[in-house]
């Protein structure tokens, strides 16, 4: 009646284990006996993907830095020319500076941004103050870091070349799509 087999089919299961280390109910008699020495491939290996999860851990912080309610009141402290809307629009540009949207802007994502938005300022002035910026030694600026590379930029004599007029021309920029309606939006094509 079919081809189903009448008996059992018994398979041992993977066991990675000696069977000897537990008992009739399963539990571990020797658990000291459980743990093993790591072979030398096994520790090349933790050694690397433990570099791996350090970044993979600095990426998450920052994304959730970023996500969670930014304390509006202690950044216009620290930046009292910025209302709650610059730092909004501030956010925005942090954003589409943010290619890989991992929450933190490296210095490729950088010059990659502001060479295709026509930015003519030279790889010394981005460097220092992408140097200046990076205040952890990171390699990358999370988004505080940002605000005070725009305060930087916005606030010198003369504007950093293209990066002050850049930061100030977006920031207006991001002010006027606010404001505008989701009917506005529609008609002018942005969503």
């Amino acid at each position: 009646m079919g081809c189903a087999p009448s008996f059992a089919i018994v398979i041992d299961p993977v066991r990675f284990e000696r069977e000897s280390l537990y008992n009739a109910a399963g539990a571990c008699t020797f658990p000291e006996m459980r743990e093993s020495v790591p072979t030398g491939a096994e520790s090349v290996c933790t050694a690397h993907c433990s570099d791996l999860l350090a970044d993979r851990l600095a990426i998450k912080e920052a994304r959730m830095l970023f996500e969670t309610d930014t304390n509006y009141d202690e950044l216009i402290e620290q930046y009292p020319q910025w209302s709650v809307d610059d730092i909004n629009a501030f956010r925005m540009q942090f954003k589409s500076f943010d290619l890989n949207q991992d929450g933190l802007i490296d210095y490729r994502e950088l010059c990659q941004v502001l060479d295709e938005m026509g930015d003519e300022s030279k790889e010394e002035v981005r460097r220092d103050y992408f140097a200046k910026v990076d205040v952890d030694g990171s390699g990358a600026v999370d988004f505080e870091e940002f605000l005070g590379l725009i305060d930087q930029v916005t606030s010198s004599a003369d504007s950093a070349g293209g990066l002050g007029m850049m930061c100030s021309r977006g920031t207006e920029s991001v002010r006027k799509l606010r404001r505008l309606t989701f009917e506005q939006q529609l008609n002018y094509g942005l969503f």
